[in-house]
């Protein structure tokens, strides 16, 4: 990313604050995320890295209108939620502890529960359209929250697009990942070519 003028912290605060960006995870995230969202009724449209934080500290909770969209087909996060779910702070789900409790993976900041939250985010499979990943995502959320992406011009486009058709995807999800799913969280860009 090339800053004309400015840090790149205060350029990022510019776009969550416009609803819309490309944000990293982390705390920078969850305050712009929490700040913007108190003050915008519409949607925020934010791009990150996964991250746990936005889980446990309950950004995704309490933003419930912002659309987050989490990379590489959630990266490792559809393998490992539920080792997220039995970790959730202020939870015993281990022998190694007091008596198992908490298998619901819910706390005052997580009310709805782990897997509820997991599966509100929107993934797309930049680099990451291959069997293994998009079985993992699948599994853990609808074809509803599917979006196509590439990492081009850092990876070449093909590392996502030739991967796709081995899945065994049918047309129909083919469809919405490629355009429709995109086309409901984006409204604006319908109809664009």
């Amino acid at each position: 990313m090339t800053l004309i003028n400015g840090s790149r912290r205060e350029f990022l605060k510019t776009l969550a604050a416009a609803g819309a960006g490309l944000l990293p995870g982390g705390r920078l995230l969850a305050q712009s995320a929490r700040q913007t969202g108190r003050n915008n009724s519409g949607r925020i449209d934010v791009h990150h890295f996964p991250d746990t934080s936005l889980l446990f500290n309950g950004t995704l909770s309490q933003c419930p209108d912002i659309r987050f969209i989490v990379n590489h087909s959630g990266a490792a996060v559809p393998v490992l939620a539920g080792r997220i779910k039995d970790r959730v702070p202020g939870a015993s789900t281990t022998l190694f502890s007091s008596a198992p409790s908490n298998h619901d993976g819910k706390n005052e900041k997580i009310p709805n529960g782990v897997f509820y939250e997991l599966r509100k985010l929107y993934y797309e499979c930049a680099h990451a359209a291959y069997p293994m990943p998009i079985a993992a995502v699948m599994k853990l959320v609808p074809t509803s929250q599917l979006l196509f992406g590439t990492d081009y011009p850092a990876e070449p486009m093909e590392s996502t697009l030739d991967n796709l058709p081995g899945n065994g995807l049918s047309r129909e999800v083919l469809q919405a990942l490629d355009r429709g799913n995109a086309e409901r969280l984006f409204p604006r860009f319908k109809g664009v070519a």
